[in-house]
């Protein structure tokens, strides 16, 4: 699942990441795990993966909720 946003460069004295857009996937390897991607906000091209042990299914479930949620009747 990817999420949009707009570049966010933070200024001096602000404790918190810069980034552009964000992405959560499920490890194809293992479904236990799962992925937060950070766009680099400065270089579009660039992303800093990191891992999350034990939360695939917790995606999974959230992801399928969100799909019945938008798209269900």
């Amino acid at each position: 699942m990817r999420l949009n946003y707009q570049p966010f460069i933070p200024g001096q004295g602000m404790n918190v990441w810069g980034h552009k857009d964000l992405i959560v996937y499920i490890d194809p390897d293992n479904n236990d795990n799962a992925f937060l991607g950070i766009q680099d906000a400065s270089n579009e091209n660039a992303w800093n993966i990191i891992l999350l042990p034990g939360y695939g299914s917790w995606l999974a479930k959230e992801i399928d909720m969100f799909l019945y949620m938008t798209t269900a009747m």
